[in-house]
Parts: structure tokens; C-alpha cells; sequence
């Protein structure tokens, strides 16, 4: 019997193994007619999905010449396993020709003839490049062809597709070439372990319209700048047979790199030598003026030229080139294109646009060159985006060429990168160890079993996200209940095999973190040739079998074969194992099949935990990308006007506003190419009156767009508008993929299509026909990162103005304490010149809100260096912290007039009116708060920021436009209404009122009733107690004299954090309280009364203990809104609480103690009153003391007494005890509210 089982296991696994197509060998030739794949479950799909034919053959119409070599590629947006290529004559299913240099892991298929190939193996490919050569007679072609991704836990392929029928972007017939021996040595299938760093992120897929046999995820190209140049969509991108060039590029931007910086990318020749003493060098890495620019530096010994590629492949052909040429002893910089690897480069359609030269030199036989080119497409067809990841060649020329205007042939064959790199954010230079994440529970992508359990209570928790100061690390951390190992995987499907696992090993009661590699499925993970590469260990613990670990792990490729480049989509495998596993170098068997996640994510960018709402953008006409219609109107006369941009307060949103003349919506798409279809379009309809906005998706470009199947997962909405037939809508959505399929990942490059439709539309629940086609934009934005308005170069600062300029909007006069004046500058109308001048021995400042707050606000300041005397300008921002911080750049401030004499600071400048550091500038033309009397004693050099001020500074009384005001002539007074300093008041009062009234009464009523038994404790208990209710009502009435000159008088301004409204709220509250509970005690009974229990519950243990928790949780809110970020007073708070709450569990210990240990009878009156309620109701027995009889006998007694005595304090009430305690109570309340109020008064 057991061999029958076993024999039947056998045969169920060789079936199983047999199913690749189904089968990993190769198709069988039943296969050759349908091309069809074996899965019975499922049928192909008719799309291609970003699976493409590479040849000029197929965009020649299939037209060939008799016994010619041809090479084909087949080459996808992801990795595949297998495929059939056919070759057959056109419009019959005659097959013809031959296949020839066949890669590893590819193999003739017996269709009959060589005209068919396929896999001969399992293995994941990237790409198969193959000759084909045709019969010989002339005629036309027709390449059929089918791919394979993936067989479980979903079959996914592309069966019988006609290679004309569907044409990778970009594609154009140029000539019927013949394959040379270069391009035949080329041949190759590119396995993942090999382009492991080109996996097409699916995170950012364009969806399909057909999801039957496939996943959306995979259905269709990514975009043109998407993270994966072996995608077809990261060719050159145009849709003719024409190069057309698009719009220029961003005016030139300087730079900071010399010769000798330290660029992140480099390559040297020979490979240790010292840039001067190199043969070769070139460097390259991104502007830091202008993040659309790249920087590549050049030097070697050469008399023609020196050049670098970027290549989708590791040899020539399809290559964008930039280089360096020596003509008549002077050096030019080209922008060159190779077409097919055997013929000389094209220089650009226009080979400088897009190219920025800094600096080149020709000296005794030695070249150099410095320049930027724009990491976007300038010539179509001809530039790839450069924010994406290519094999880098290097070529030189040591010989002078002839004068053309290429590259000439090269000195040897250019030598390719072992690895893929992006130049806009990779590095080749080692990196070292990032410092540790602080905090282990703000990871974006998290993993739990049980899922919905806490951290320290899961049995497993997997965690990661972007190291926060260096993007070239991914920060991981697990924990769990094992003996043995946890681990998580990177997959390119959903089971084991060819995936890169991270895991923590646990050995000799010792945790090591190992980078390993799983190369087929069903045998243990390998480690990594070098497993610790790339690996920076934090910390790690294994107590009690309970294993936690904290690592940082390059997420470019260390091991070459056995890493994935992890800024790119995967599925997450999690995987454990329990049991402690044998000394070995590698992960022993997991204890239960690994599980993958349901969507792939890229752990450098994506997010599984749902981010809340971020606040809305205070200020709509600041957005870094602009579109209106007519092109030159203001927002509020635009028809149509569409803007976005990152959120300020998440970078995980991107923020939209539209505003418009439309009856019916407003939208805009974010599209791969400029025509509609498969496209994320988001919109804001109206209906009955009312805007909803909306996520939707336009699967075809001929029908209407369809709703996402969560139209509003991942959408905030902020505010909404629609009178008079003006509509207008601000939301948010989240960059990240909320509806798989559906969505786009926004921190992308996409053409934005801008729609709309004037006249109302039906009740549907999707966008319905626009009323004219929709406009795209002309090249591609980022939209997370980009801008149409770019910022102006430093160097071009206007005239200074006279000194006898008259300012036509001013604040205050020259000579008083503070003194602010603007005027238009009258060489260049873009800047505002400006005049600042006081008292002040530090600095003197103006500021530039949206709030009428001081967080995020643009500031200018003239700062003294008292080192010097010098007085210098500089821009700064302030994010929410005591000082404000320098710009990113100081670009846009132009410094004319700067001196200090007599104790007055004074200097004049020019300042952009436009953004220029986007989220620390603010946009002039506006309407804003200004900040004055904005001072301080304290300088420094110029290369800081502005030190907290010396007072608190004022505000304009209104939002105004400084255009219109400087136009209109405006003077302003200095507001100064002391709202900071009222407030402060307020926070005082309310710690007296109390942390040290409420509390010592509260105190008095808990523990002093048995040292004071004849009521002295309830008259110190009512004193403090009213004491505290007027101190209380003073304090409450401050905040509204503060907030008297508020846009909304009188009343306390909400943010969106909910801290400023959770106060103001919970103070509402408490005060309501605070006068209901004397109020109540007015009417209490007898206090023998028998209802009396009544009253001492709901005016000491309900509403007594409410108030004092709402008082402390207040306290600390209103400690933390005074900190403004900085945590001192809150911080210093919340220990003071936790003390005080230890002594009160401490006294309550000790008291019940010592009523356990005291006679019956006084047990009631020496425990804490929460526990006499157990007296109180305690059934009366045969021996027992009981409550009720006493209070009754107590009464009896006092009629037949004419004046009782005084009570004696209860012998077992630890008289000592108590008044320690109360000695320490008000000396530890005197000390912690003497510091609070200091604090508070320099918060």
C-alpha cells in the first residue's frame, strides 16, 4: 500500500514539474498551430503586456530581402518564463526562414523547419534576442508570438499575438539592415539574475481593460520614465517615423561640482587610480540647484573624444550618448543617439538643447569637460528620461577624428556597466552604514500575524520603509515568537524561487542577519556570495523566545545574481521558522509555506498602512504645476484652470485644485502617451447642485471613463464650490496605488491631460463626454516633483534701487524700533525691492504666512555677524521648530544695502516674487499674512538660520496681496496686540488652578479624613477647591481676549491636526463641570443621610476624578501647542504626571495595608473612599461591624448629648504617614509648577 502512495506522490509531482507552458522544458508540438499555452484553466489574453517584438523588419511592414540576417528581440515590462516565437509568411500559416544563435535556455521547436523557438527551461528571463534569417525570395513576414509570466497561484500569458499588430512606443522603420557579427554576437536571454535591477515596477502598471488571464498589474507597458528602462515604454518615445523635438528643457541651472567632488557615480581606468593620474574618468551625478538636471564630468587622455551611454542592454544599439569632442583644439559637448551599435552615432535633432556647459579644457594632450543635461526627454526619439535605470557605457577616442558632426568610430569597444544604474539616484561608490531608524512603529509597509494585533502581542511582525537620511538603504525590522529564523522575501511572483531573502537567523542564542537567495523553490535559501555586503545590522535581541531585529539593506544590487535592486515592485514573501534550526550558513526549512502579499509593493516608495487625511494646502495659487485657460489669465478669470503639487504635510499625497466655468466637470488624467486611453483621471462633478470629486479610469479613450472600483479610497476632499456656474474643488490623493489596476503611482512621469465639460451631464456615476478632446501637456511631469514655473538662475538679480527711493508701501517710519517698506523693483518687475531697518543687535526680519502663524512661514531676516560687524541677507522658512532654517537655496534674494551703526540693523534687497524653494518659499502674488517686529539680539554667520526672536512677533491685520498693496500705496501700523503673551497667561493660571489648587483639594478629601476627623480637611478641601474654580474661569476667559483680533474674534482658530480643537473642546468641558459640581454640592443631603453614598459618587468619583483627568490631558495639549514642536514643557508635563500617579498608587497601597491590618471598625474610614462603597453595601453577619448600624447608633448618641467632643484621629491612620505625604505633595507641586511656568514663559 505505502508503495502505491508513494508511487501516486511521484506521478502527482512529475505532473506538476511537467507544466511550465505546461511544461518547463518547452511546448510540445502540439502546440505549434495555436500557440496556446497548457494551462486548461485559462485563456490568453489579446494584449500584449508590455511584451513586444524589437526589429526593424516588423516596423518595415515585415518587408525582407532574400536570405538576409535579421535579428529579433522579444523583451517585456517584467520578467517571463515562457515563449514561443514563429515566423511565418503573411496572411497564411506557412512557416519560413530560419532561427539561428539561439541564446542559453532557448531552443528550436519541432513545428517543422528551424522558423519556430521557445524556452527550453523555467528559469525567469528579461529578454531573448535571437537571427533570423529569411528564405530565399523576397516577400513580408508575420511574427507570431506567446509569453508565459507565470503559472501559480495565477496563470497569467499572452498567447498567438501578431508582432505588427502591436508596436512598442517609439518604434519606426528606418532600413532593412542585415545582421552583422556584432550584432549577431549580441544574441543573448537576459535571465533576472542579470537584469534584476530592470524589473518593471508594478506598482505603477497601466491597467488593462481586459483582466481575464491576467492580473492588472501586469497587463501593460509602465510609463516612459518609469523605474524600468527594459520596459518598452522607456524607449525613445515617439509616436511617428519623425524625430520631433518637444518643448525646451528648464533654463540652464549652475552648479556646485568641480573636478574634484565627489560625484556618486563614477568609473575610473585603470580602477584605483586618482582622477588626475586616471587615463579615464567619468563622473556623474544629479544638479543640486535643479533637480531636472543631471551632472557629468569628463577627463582623460585623449585627442578625439571621450563619451558615455545609456543603454538598455550591455551592448550598442538603441543608446542614448553624451560626449565630449576635440575639434581645432577647442571641446564640444553633443547629445548623440546610436541607432543600432555598428554605425557611427546621429548627433540630436538638436544636439545642445538640453545641454548646459559649465567648463572644458584641452591642455598637452589631456580633455576635461563639465556639464548638465536635463534628465528629460528634449529630442523625441532620440533622449531617454534619465531618472531611470540603464547600463552605463563608457568610449573613448584617443586618436583625433575627422571633422563631422558625430562621435567617430571608437578606440575599443565601450565597456558596460556589470550592473543597471540610475544616474538621477543611484551611486557606485560605497556608502556607509546609515545611523539607525528611532522609530520602529512609523514603518509604511508592515506585515502581522495576527493581523490585527499589536506590535509586542503579534506572533509575527515584519516591517519596513525608506532609511529617512540616505534613499540608498531600506530600513527592515522583525519580530517574533520563534527559536529559529524569520525572513522576508522579494519575489517576482507569489511563489518561492528566484527571490532575494532577507532574513535573522538565530544561533548559539545570538541573532545574525543574513542576505540570502532562493534560487529554485523547494531547496533551502543560499547565502549570498558575500551576505553581510550591503547589510548594516542596528540592533537585535533574542530573550525568552522572543527574536526582534533592526537592519538597514542597500537597496541596490551588492551581490550581482543574488540581489533584486529593491527600488522597484515585488511581492513580499514572509516566512519563519519556529523550531531552532542546525548550524548552518543558510535559512533551514520554514515551518509553514511562506506567504506572499496580494498586490506588489516597492519597498522604497510604497505603502500597505492607510495614511490618514493630510491637512488641505493653505494657499491654492502656490502649486509648482500650473495649467490655464486662456494661457496668461489670474486663477479667479481663468475658464479653466487646473494646478497640483506634493502636500505639504505628506509627502505620501499629491494636492489638486481645479477651478472653472463648467455646468458639469472638471478633471485631469494622468496618461502614458498624449492621447487618451488607459489613463488615471481624477475629476469633480457636479450633481444636483453639489461637487463630488472623483477617482475614475479611462480604459480605451473611446468611452466614457469609468468610476474606480473605491471611487473615493485614497481621495480627501477639502473643499468644494459651485455658484453662479463657477465651480471649484481642493482635495488630495494619495500618490501611492489604492485601486490595483485603476491607479497610477503618481511619484511618476506622465503627460497631464487637462478636460472638462461645460454643460451639465446625466445622474451616472462616471465622468460623461467631455465637451471638447482633452488637452495634454507637451512633455511629461513628475507631479510629486516637478514644476512648470521653474525658478529663475542666481544670476539673474535686478538693479539695485537708488537710495533716494521712495517706498510706496510701508510699515512703521525710518528710525522707529521696526521699520518695513516695498516697492516694486524698476529693472525687473519679478522682484519686489525691499527696505528693513530697527533696533536689534542679532537680526531684523519680515515673514510671509498663510496661517497668520509662524509655522511654514517664508522669512527674511538681515543678520549681524558679531564676529565682524558684517551684516548679510538670507532666506529662511520656519518648519514648526524654535529657529528658522536657511532655504534649500538662496536663490531669488538679491542683497544690495547691508550695514549695523548705533545699535539699528539696516539693509536693502530684492526678493522673487515667485517660489523658488518649493515648501519654504511662498508665492508674493498672494494673499497673505506679514510678520513684523520680528527681531532679536542674538546674530551669527549667514550660513545659519534666524535664532528665536526676542519678542514675540506681530502680525498684519489681514491677508492681503503685497502687489496690490505696493500698487495701491498702503502704509500699515504694527500690530500689537499681545495674544502670545495673553495666552501664556492662560497656561499659567490654568497649572495653578489645577496641578496646585485642584489637586492639593482633591489630596486633602482622599487621605486627610482620618487625620482630621473633625472636618478641618473639608474647609481646606472647599478653599482650594473655589480657589481653584476662579483661577480656572479667569484662565478660561483669556484665550478668547487673545483670539479678540482673530479672522473669527473671539473664538480659538481649529487647525487640522485636531490639537488646537481637541483643546479648545475639552476646556469647554471641564469648565462646565468645574461650576456644575459646587453647584451640586449646594444641594447635597445629610451627611448620615442614606442616600448620601449618592452624592459622594457623582461629585467625587465621577465628576472629581473626569475633571482631574481632563485637566491633565488638557494641560499637556496646551503644553505641546506652546512648544511648537519642541516638546520641553509637554515633555517635562508628562513625567511630572507619571510621578504623581506612582505616589497616589503608592499611597493607596499603603493605606489599604493599613486598613487591612486596623480593627473592623475603623477599616471603612482608612481606606481610599473609592473602596468604602465595599462597607457601605457589605451584608451584615453574625460578628460583622456594619455601616448602616453605626451611623444609626451614632445618631441615638448624639440626641442624648448636649455638645459631643471632639473626634480623635483614628490610632491606625499613620498620622506620620499622612502628613509626610502632604509635605511632600506641596513642596514636589511647588517645585513641578514653579518650572512649568518658566517654561511656559520662554515656550
Amino acid at each position: 500500500m505505502w508503495k502505491m502512495a508513494l508511487t501516486s506522490v511521484a506521478l502527482l509531482f512529475l505532473s506538476c514539474v511537467t507544466i511550465v507552458f505546461s511544461y518547463s522544458s518547452g511546448p510540445p508540438t502540439s502546440r505549434c498551430s495555436n500557440l496556446l499555452p497548457g494551462h486548461p484553466t485559462s485563456t490568453g489574453g489579446s494584449n500584449p503586456g508590455g511584451f513586444y517584438i524589437y526589429s526593424d523588419l516588423i516596423d518595415c511592414n515585415g518587408a525582407y530581402n532574400a536570405s538576409q540576417a535579421y535579428t529579433i528581440r522579444l523583451q517585456g515590462s517584467q520578467n517571463f518564463k515562457g515563449f514561443i516565437i514563429q515566423a511565418r509568411e503573411s496572411g497564411t500559416s506557412n512557416l519560413i526562414g530560419t532561427f539561428s544563435n539561439l541564446p542559453s535556455g532557448t531552443q528550436l521547436m519541432g513545428c517543422g523547419g528551424s522558423a519556430t523557438v521557445s524556452h527550453n527551461n523555467g528559469n525567469a528571463k528579461s529578454s531573448v534576442t535571437v537571427t533570423w534569417t529569411s528564405p530565399a525570395s523576397t516577400g513580408t513576414l508575420d511574427i507570431r508570438y506567446t509569453v508565459v509570466v507565470s503559472r501559480t497561484p495565477q496563470s497569467v500569458f499572452y498567447a498567438n499575438m501578431a508582432a505588427a499588430s502591436f508596436r512598442p512606443s517609439g518604434s519606426s522603420c528606418t532600413l532593412n539592415s542585415p545582421v552583422t557579427s556584432s550584432s549577431v554576437a549580441s544574441s543573448s536571454v537576459t535571465s533576472s539574475s542579470v537584469a534584476s535591477s530592470s524589473i518593471a515596477p508594478t506598482s505603477t502598471p497601466a491597467p488593462s481593460s481586459s483582466t481575464q488571464g491576467m492580473p492588472s498589474s501586469s497587463s501593460t507597458p509602465p510609463t516612459s520614465s518609469s523605474i524600468s528602462p527594459t520596459s518598452s515604454s522607456a524607449l525613445p518615445s515617439s509616436s511617428t517615423s519623425s524625430v520631433q523635438p518637444t518643448n525646451l528643457p528648464p533654463a540652464c541651472p549652475s552648479t556646485d561640482k568641480t573636478p574634484s567632488s565627489d560625484f556618486p557615480i563614477v568609473f575610473k581606468s585603470p580602477t584605483n587610480c586618482d582622477r588626475a593620474s586616471c587615463t579615464f574618468y567619468w563622473a556623474m551625478g544629479p544638479n543640486s540647484v535643479n533637480s531636472q538636471y543631471l551632472d557629468i564630468y569628463m577627463e582623460g587622455t585623449v585627442d578625439g573624444w571621450m563619451a558615455v551611454g545609456f543603454s538598455l542592454d550591455q551592448s550598442m544599439g538603441m543608446d542614448d550618448v553624451l560626449g565630449c569632442k576635440i575639434e581645432n583644439n577647442a571641446v564640444t559637448v553633443l547629445d548623440t543617439w546610436n541607432p543600432n551599435g555598428y554605425t557611427p552615432n546621429v548627433a540630436d535633432s538638436n544636439s545642445s538643447a538640453g545641454i548646459c556647459t559649465h567648463s572644458t579644457s584641452y591642455t598637452n594632450g589631456r580633455m576635461s569637460c563639465l556639464f548638465s543635461r536635463s534628465a528629460g526627454i528634449t529630442n523625441q526619439g532620440q533622449d531617454y528620461n534619465l531618472d531611470s535605470s540603464y547600463y552605463i557605457l563608457r568610449a573613448y577616442r584617443t586618436n583625433s577624428q575627422p571633422v563631422v558632426s558625430f562621435l567617430y568610430k571608437h578606440s575599443s569597444t565601450p565597456t558596460p556597466s556589470s550592473v543597471q544604474y540610475n544616474p538621477m539616484r543611484d551611486s557606485n561608490t560605497s556608502p556607509s552604514c546609515p545611523s539607525a531608524p528611532t522609530d520602529t512603529s512609523a514603518f509604511p509597509i508592515v506585515f502581522k500575524s495576527p493581523t490585527d494585533c499589536d506590535r509586542a502581542s503579534c506572533t509575527f511582525y515584519w516591517a519596513m520603509g525608506p532609511k529617512s537620511g540616505s534613499s540608498q538603504y531600506l530600513d527592515v525590522y522583525m519580530e517574533g515568537t520563534v527559536d529559529g529564523w524569520m525572513a522576508v522575501g522579494f519575489s517576482l511572483d507569489q511563489s518561492m524561487g528566484m527571490d532575494d531573502v532577507l532574513g535573522c537567523k538565530i544561533e548559539n542564542n545570538a541573532v545574525t542577519v543574513l542576505d540570502t537567495w532562493n534560487p529554485n523553490g523547494y531547496t533551502p535559501n543560499v547565502a549570498d556570495s558575500n551576505s553581510s555586503a550591503g547589510i548594516c545590522t542596528h540592533s537585535t535581541s533574542y530573550t525568552n523566545g522572543r527574536m526582534s531585529c533592526l537592519f538597514s539593506r542597500s537597496a541596490s544590487i551588492t551581490n550581482q545574481g543574488q540581489d533584486y535592486n529593491l527600488d522597484s515592485s515585488y511581492y513580499i514573501l514572509r516566512a519563519y521558522r519556529t523550531n531552532s534550526q542546525p548550524v548552518v550558513s543558510f535559512l533551514y526549512k520554514h515551518s509553514s509555506t511562506p506567504t506572499p502579499s496580494s498586490v506588489q509593493y516597492n519597498p522604497m516608495r510604497d505603502s500597505n498602512t492607510s495614511p490618514s487625511c493630510p491637512s488641505a494646502p493653505t494657499d491654492t495659487s502656490a502649486f509648482p504645476i500650473v495649467f490655464k485657460l486662456p494661457t496668461n489669465c489670474d486663477r479667479a478669470s481663468c475658464t479653466f484652470y487646473w494646478a497640483m503639487g506634493p502636500n505639504s504635510g505628506s509627502s505620501q499625497y499629491l494636492d489638486v485644485y481645479m477651478e472653472g466655468t463648467v455646468d458639469g466637470w472638471m478633471a485631469v488624467g494622468f496618461s502614458l502617451d498624449q492621447s487618451m486611453g488607459m489613463d488615471d483621471v481624477l475629476g469633480c462633478k457636479i450633481e444636483n447642485n453639489a461637487v463630488n470629486v472623483l477617482d475614475t479610469w479611462n480604459p480605451n479613450g473611446y468611452t466614457p471613463n469609468v468610476a474606480d472600483s473605491n471611487s473615493s479610497a485614497g481621495i480627501c476632499t477639502h473643499s468644494t464650490s459651485y455658484t453662479n456656474g463657477r465651480m471649484s474643488c481642493l482635495f488630495s490623493r494619495t500618490v501611492s496605488i489604492t485601486n490595483q489596476g485603476q491607479d497610477y503611482n503618481l511619484d511618476s512621469s506622465y503627460y497631464i491631460l487637462r478636460a472638462y465639460r461645460t454643460n451639465s451631464q446625466p445622474v451616472v456615476s462616471f465622468l460623461y463626454k467631455h465637451s471638447s478632446t482633452p488637452t495634454p501637456s507637451s512633455v511629461q511631469y513628475n507631479p510629486m516633483r516637478d514644476s512648470t514655473t521653474p525658478a529663475p538662475p542666481t544670476e539673474d538679480c535686478p538693479q539695485a534701487p537708488s537710495s533716494d527711493t521712495t517706498y510706496p508701501f510701508r510699515v512703521g517710519s525710518p528710525g522707529d524700533d521696526y521699520y518695513f517698506a516695498a516697492n516694486f523693483n524698476s529693472d525687473n518687475s519679478s522682484f519686489i525691492d525691499m527696505r528693513l531697518e530697527g533696533k536689534a543687535d542679532g537680526y531684523i526680519a519680515v515673514g510671509f504666512t498663510a496661517t497668520r502663524d509662524m509655522y511654514n512661514a517664508d522669512v527674511v531676516g538681515c543678520k549681524r555677524n558679531p564676529a565682524d560687524g558684517s551684516v548679510s541677507v538670507i532666506d529662511t522658512w520656519n518648519p514648526s521648530t524654535r529657529s528658522n532654517l536657511l532655504d534649500a537655496s538662496q536663490s531669488g534674494i538679491c542683497r544690495h544695502t547691508a550695514g549695523y551703526s548705533n545699535g539699528r540693523i539696516s539693509c536693502t534687497f530684492s526678493k522673487y516674487v515667485g517660489i523658488i524653494d518649493s515648501g519654504q518659499d511662498l508665492d508674493l502674488n498672494a494673499t497673505l499674512y506679514r510678520i513684523y517686529n520680528a527681531y532679536s539680539s542674538t546674530g551669527g554667520l549667514a550660513s545659519e538660520g534666524l535664532s528665536r526672536h526676542t519678542i514675540t512677533p506681530s502680525f498684519s491685520s489681514a491677508q492681503t496681496n503685497l502687489l496690490t498693496d505696493i500698487r495701491e500705496g498702503r502704509t500699515e501700523t504694527v500690530d500689537t496686540w499681545p495674544k502670545q503673551q495673553l495666552l501664556k497667561t492662560h497656561g499659567t493660571f490654568m497649572t495653578i488652578a489645577w496641578l496646585v489648587l485642584a489637586m492639593s483639594g482633591a489630596f486633602l478629601a482622599a487621605w486627610m479624613k482620618p487625620v482630621l476627623p473633625n472636618g478641618e480637611w473639608f474647609i481646606a478641601h472647599r478653599i482650594l477647591m473655589a480657589g481653584s474654580l476662579i483661577v480656572g474661569v479667569l484662565g478660561f476667559i483669556l484665550p478668547f481676549i487673545a483670539h479678540a483680533r482673530s479672522p473669527t474674534p473671539g473664538l480659538i482658530s481649529f487647525s487640522s491636526d485636531g490639537k488646537n480643537t481637541a483643546h479648545f473642546v475639552i476646556g469647554i468641558i471641564i469648565m462646565c463641570l468645574h461650576i456644575a459640581n459646587p453647584i451640586i454640592a449646594v444641594f447635597r443631603c445629610n451627611p448620615k443621610g442614606e442616600k448620601r453614598w449618592i452624592f459622594n459618587l457623582s461629585h467625587a468619583h465621577i465628576i472629581g476624578y473626569a475633571l482631574l483627568v481632563l485637566s491633565f490631558i488638557n494641560i499637556a495639549l496646551g503644553a505641546h501647542l506652546l512648544d511648537r514642536g519642541s516638546f520641553e514643557v509637554a515633555g517635562f508635563y508628562i513625567v511630572f504626571i507619571i510621578l504623581l500617579t506612582l505616589f497616589q498608587v503608592f499611597l493607596f497601597i499603603i493605606h489599604a495595608y493599613n486598613a487591612h491590618n486596623a480593627p473592623e471598625k475603623d477599616r471603612p474610614a482608612l481606606v481610599h473612599s473609592l473602596l468604602k462603597y465595599k462597607y457601605l453595601f457589605a451584608t451584615s453577619t453574625s460578628g460583622e461591624y456594619e455601616l448602616k448600624d453605626k451611623n444609626k447608633k451614632e445618631e441615638e448618641e448624639k440626641k442624648d448629648t448636649v455638645k459631643p467632643e471632639k473626634k480623635k484621629p483614628i490610632p491606625s491612620a499613620l498620622i506620620r504617614t499622612s502628613w509626610i505625604a502632604v509635605i511632600g505633595h506641596l513642596i514636589a507641586v511647588a517645585i513641578a509648577v514653579e518650572i512649568m511656568i518658566i517654561l511656559i514663559a520662554f515656550a
